[in-house]
């Protein structure tokens, strides 16, 4: 396969030292033996621990890793260890709490801490640039042989594809040096793989799962790997090995991989960039590993899941739960309906649904009381909030209507509770996952799924 340049030229693996820095598209080259001016880790780190002093300062709050909001969820997370490695830094942005700072504790003192263990690799790594600097290069042999970063670890090898990529997606982004895309895109099918990033979350919770520092060349970059680079989980979700290639110069296997992120993008990288990227981290980089039977098991199930999908299975990833629930509660209004009519709650979930409902009786979504667990749908390939979209609709003429007041003494109105049996539930879901629901319609007197009668049926 041929690459060529956005002027149409074709770029190929030169052959001298002299060609190399000439044909050079990119400008990658174009200050060789120029001290290049970089942000230390502790900058950046610096300037991330200021931008969480304006969220606490504006909320007079920590950012919640819980919360709706997609930029304070990231901003949590990325918090959360450098609180943990830095005392003194969390100690600055509690002073902020009371509405003002703590006149013990100087601002420069916590925000230019020196971080001891990443200027010392940061230190060692420049050392091997101001050593390069000095270095007279023969050839072009001595370039690549000579490549601290990995800089070069892609230049003039074949790139590697598959015919199922989205072409169009591709298409829109700028060109690598390899020929091929690596920059994040949104994933058009997060909701296969969200279920995995909620279940780690609580099994990383509940120390079923560990997350433990990765180091560079050493890491394998393989199908269902979970590695946390700068602050973000992301999944491994396919691995191409069967198409890796292997460069005997610099020993090194590389292949294309499907990379999810937490966030909801993706990424096509090579397993060489990958590694690449855990240089470039500004936090200790991470994976994801067991630390119980527990742990293993998911990893386990999820390794199989992806990699069924990755041969093509069509209902390979489990992507969630339906769940039908039925209510305790000692209300009056709902033990009146209880007691003379039908009412359900009809759900979805990406974790298990135990878990899910375990904190039923404080949370209005379930009536402030605890429930019932009357039946459980696993769902493959569905989208969860389309799915949830459409039952509600489909069921809208018996929602439940009425106000109620949580422990606090809100008032809300339940979204999900419907004044039907568990059968015409149940057949609901099971005709939407049938993809046969259109025939279908629920009779508005009595609360039942009936079959629409064909029109000339009824002429006749």
């Amino acid at each position: 396969m041929k690459i060529y340049d956005s002027e149409n030229r074709l770029l190929k693996r030169p052959k001298t030292f002299e060609e190399l820095l000439e044909n050079d598209p990119f400008g990658l080259l174009s200050n060789v033996g120029e001290k290049r001016l970089s942000m230390s880790d502790s900058d950046k780190i610096n300037v991330f621990i200021m931008e969480a002093a304006e969220f606490v300062k504006e909320h007079k709050r920590f950012p919640n890793s819980d919360s709706d909001v997609f930029e304070e969820q990231m901003l949590a997370e990325k918090l959360a260890p450098l609180i943990r490695d830095y005392p003194e830094k969390k100690a600055w942005l509690e002073s902020f709490l009371s509405g003002g700072r703590d006149e013990n504790i100087s601002e420069d003192t916590a925000v230019n801490t020196q971080i001891t263990e990443n200027n010392q690799a940061h230190a060692k790594l420049q050392d091997k640039v101001a050593d390069l600097e000095k270095r007279v290069f023969d050839s072009i042999d001595d370039v690549f042989s000579n490549d601290p970063l990995g800089l070069l670890n892609d230049v003039g090898d074949k790139p590697i594809e598959k015919e199922d990529w989205n072409k169009d997606r591709i298409k829109e982004q700028s060109p690598s040096v390899d020929g091929v895309v690596t920059r994040a895109v949104k994933c058009p099918d997060f909701y296969k793989y969200q279920r995995y990033f909620d279940e780690i979350d609580l099994l990383l919770k509940h120390g079923h799962l560990e997350a433990k520092d990765v180091v560079g060349d050493s890491a394998y970059i393989g199908l269902g790997n979970i590695f946390v680079i700068d602050g973000m989980m992301s999944l491994i979700a396919e691995a191409d090995e069967d198409a890796a290639q292997y460069d005997l110069s610099k020993s090194k296997l590389r292949y294309r991989v499907k990379q999810i992120f937490a966030n909801g993008t993706e990424s096509r990288p090579l397993s060489t960039s990958i590694k690449t990227s855990f240089y470039k981290s500004a936090l200790p980089c991470k994976r994801i590993t067991s630390a119980d039977h527990t742990g293993a098991k998911f990893l386990e199930d999820m390794g199989d899941e992806l990699s069924k999908a990755q041969s093509g299975s069509a209902n390979a990833i489990m992507t969630g739960y339906v769940y039908i629930l039925s209510s305790e509660s000692n209300n009056p209004v709902i033990r009146d309906y209880t007691r003379h009519s039908n009412l359900v709650k009809i759900g979805y979930c990406t974790t298990d649904v135990k878990t899910r409902i375990s904190n039923a009786a404080n949370e209005p979504t379930y009536l402030c009381a605890p429930v019932k667990v009357l039946k459980t749908f696993k769902c493959y390939n569905f989208d969860p909030k389309n799915l949830e979209d459409m039952l509600h609709t489909i069921l809208g003429q018996h929602r439940l209507n009425v106000e109620l007041k949580d422990g606090n003494g809100i008032s809300f109105r339940p979204e999900e509770w419907f004044t039907v049996s568990v059968q015409t539930a149940s057949e609901v879901v099971e005709h939407l996952f049938d993809g046969d629901l259109s025939h279908y319609y629920i009779d508005p007197i009595q609360g039942k799924l009936k079959r629409k009668q064909d029109s000339n049926k009824a002429k006749d």
